[in-house]
């Protein structure tokens, strides 16, 4: 049995893209990877306020996001996203799979795997706070893993990399601090800068964007998995309009230097308000 320890991702895997020749994003950026707030180097240097730099250039992102009108991105508050790929779990197989994702910032999520695999059918993950249960369903239905500190850290930790900051909802949190504006290298005719961002007692997040179209395309940070410490990228493109949102389409999920998921976003809505159940542990009455 799969050891349901470095979370949703389980991300030992290899994922490439949906049906036909695999399907890579562009490999033009190189963003660099910040240690986290654990580490106390880095805890000292982020600042008790955003700099006014940082401030600028984030500013002009949301405004890219959302038509000059940033308070839109409130609606994303509240938000489902569904998504379908495919990956290769640690063996070797490759599996075909689905991400249906739903969320009330800042403290709700429900992640929802399923795969086209003869061992694990589905991985699932509900989090209220720093309160966070997981399943696993290998054909005998879900059966809850152990719960602990580590584990609830990483999947929080994932949810914000891979769903929330993609979506630049925690941008707009009056608690995030953004610092640490710089150029980075990319390929062709890019220009890519970056910016640092602090939030709660998450690690320190670095968001890459082009300069030309102000959207982002990376998303790099590091956590603890077993006492080890993962460097991730998340990439991002395929930008298209949801309910007068620019959001990325497809999303491709790096550990190290591996790709290890792409998923191809079928939809990003906003409906407003989220049953309470959706939330809730399985079983629980």
């Amino acid at each position: 049995m799969i050891r349901v320890g470095a979370p949703f991702l389980l991300m030992i895997a290899v994922a490439v893209g949906c049906g036909g020749p695999e399907k890579e994003l562009p490999r033009d950026v190189s963003i660099s990877t910040n240690r986290g707030n654990d580490d106390p180097v880095v805890a000292d240097a982020i600042p008790q306020k955003s700099e006014a730099e940082a401030v600028k250039f984030v500013d002009k992102c949301l405004a890219a996001v959302t038509d000059g009108h940033p308070e839109k991105l409130d609606r994303a508050k509240v938000v489902r996203q569904s998504a379908r790929g495919k990956w290769r779990w640690e063996t070797g197989e490759l599996s075909g799979a689905t991400r249906e994702f739903q969320g009330v910032w800042p403290d709700r999520a429900r992640v929802a795997l399923d795969f086209d695999s003869d061992r694990i059918k589905q991985f699932l993950f509900l989090c209220r706070g720093n309160d966070v249960a997981a399943y696993q369903n290998a054909g005998m239905g879900l059966n809850q893993s152990p719960r602990s500190e580590e584990l609830s850290e990483q999947v929080r930790i994932e949810v914000m990399g891979e769903i929330w900051l993609p979506s630049l909802v925690p941008l707009r949190d009056p608690t995030a601090v953004v610092f640490g504006v710089k150029k980075e290298p990319a390929a062709g005719t890019k220009t890519i800068r970056s910016v640092k961002i602090a939030i709660g007692k998450y690690p320190v997040f670095t968001l890459g964007i082009d300069e030309a179209t102000n959207l982002p395309v990376a998303i790099t940070y590091s956590n603890l998995e077993f006492g080890s410490r993962v460097f991730k990228t998340v990439i991002l493109g395929e930008y298209k309009a949801f309910d007068g949102l620019k959001l990325p389409t497809e999303i491709e999920v790096r550990r190290g230097d591996v790709s290890a998921q792409i998923w191809t976003v079928g939809s990003w809505e906003f409906p407003g308000r989220i049953n309470d159940a959706v939330f809730e542990q399985v079983g629980k009455k």
